[in-house]
């Protein structure tokens, strides 16, 4: 397939990352008020019921099959893990540190899950990006080696983000809004339930 350029796609990343930037400083906030767990299951609980809503609203079908509701419990499971680990590490080690290693570990585990697991063909701009995140990780080796808890739950949330690409990869074709529905309600489940 030839890539494109296309300003809404370009648009719609810069947006993306522009929000998810300002996650680690509402994280940060939020800390002032919640615990980790606390504040994820809030984060989770906020998004089924906006999610449910609009489904409603829309009257969207939000059935799923047991098959495709199996891949969406993991992905909802997967997720937790990514924005709970990611959450403790901002809280615990610098923000630049933890989002680029969150990133790194996510380029990584998606590389190889991509290739061995879903096989995908290995590009000239896969492995590229993979050599500058390890650079990247090189260059953060002194943090690396010191494996504090901040560190290691950075790179754990990236490698479950990359399982969990690897998830949303695999649940192509369904409705969108009923996988996230679905994704946040195992999540909230997980996490203010779950106990």
């Amino acid at each position: 397939m030839k890539p494109t350029t296309n300003p809404k796609g370009a648009a719609a990343l810069l947006g993306a990352a522009l929000t998810y930037a300002s996650f680690g400083l509402l994280i940060r906030e939020m800390a002032k008020m919640f615990g980790n767990n606390a504040q994820v299951a809030f984060r989770f609980v906020f998004a089924f019921i906006f999610l449910a809503a609009w489904a409603l609203l829309v009257k969207r079908p939000a059935k799923l099959s047991k098959a495709v509701l199996m891949r969406v419990a993991l992905l909802g499971i997967a997720f937790v893990l990514v924005v709970l680990l990611f959450t403790v590490s901002v809280n615990i080690t610098k923000l630049a540190n933890s989002v680029f290693l969150l990133y790194a570990g996510s380029i990584v585990t998606s590389l190889l899950i991509g290739t061995l697991v879903l096989k995908e063909k290995l590009t000239t701009m896969k492995v590229v990006a993979v050599v500058l995140a390890l650079i990247g990780l090189a260059m953060y080796s002194s943090a690396l080696l010191s494996l504090s808890l901040g560190v290691v739950t950075a790179v754990v949330s990236g490698v479950f983000d990359g399982i969990s690409n690897s998830l949303r990869k695999t649940l192509k074709g369904i409705d969108r809004h009923s996988i996230l529905l679905y994704q946040y309600a195992f999540g909230a489940k997980l996490l203010a339930f779950g106990r």
